[in-house]
């Protein structure tokens, strides 16, 4: 069965996932969360997706869009660098440890350990290990040494430059790709360059 045919019950379902772990700041930016149907979004990067991992994925993709949304190095909260590697090192420490619950301090890291969670029920060991490792995709462009935002150039011409967070979270976005569509790569596969280079490759 084709995952689009669920599309529109993920749609439903993310919104309300987001909305119990009080991700979105009120009704009105869950409504405006609703209309980036990332079901869809879903459905389509994975045709061979059960309902299950549809919605695993989505979820995985409707945190880093709010995370973006609330975070970005062209936000006012990104623009904090001291508030900023404090959220970072909170993220990290959730990636590094499994999801533990003792680092589960706010909505984003409760959100980020049942992920996790859900992840590792239907994972293999390397793709957990996989899935972790794309933890460069959270990290914001003053973190990663781009500079603060005013240092780059605004709108759409510092995305050209590719410093939309967009272009560095693709990679990440699509971490859980193969798990959803149930699939794995061998090491041998995994490593070869030319699908590093995929795998790590921005937008333009």
């Amino acid at each position: 069965m084709r995952s689009g045919v669920h599309a529109d019950e993920v749609d439903e379902h993310v919104i309300g996932w987001a909305s119990r772990l009080g991700l979105p700041r009120d009704e009105a930016e869950a409504a405006r969360l609703g209309e980036t149907k990332v079901g869809r979004l879903a459905a389509r990067t994975t045709p061979r997706a059960g309902l299950e991992a549809l919605c695993l994925l989505a979820d995985w993709q409707m945190w880093l869009f709010l995370f973006d949304d609330r975070y970005s190095d062209e936000s006012s909260d990104g623009a904090d660098l001291n508030q900023l590697s404090q959220l970072v090192t909170g993220f990290m420490l959730v990636l590094d440890n499994d999801g533990e619950r003792r680092y589960r301090h706010d909505p984003f890291t409760a959100a980020l350990g049942e992920l996790i969670d859900r992840v590792r029920a239907v994972a293999t060991g390397p793709q957990v290990n996989r899935f972790g490792q794309r933890r460069a995709g959270l990290l914001p462009g003053p973190v990663l040494g781009g500079g603060p935002p005013s240092a780059r150039p605004a709108g759409r011409a510092g995305r050209v430059h590719g410093d939309a967070p967009a272009q560095r979270r693709g990679p990440t976005c699509t971490a859980l790709i193969d798990v959803a569509n149930g699939f794995e790569l061998a090491g041998r596969e995994y490593w070869r360059p030319e699908v590093r280079r995929s795998a790590t490759s921005r937008s333009t």
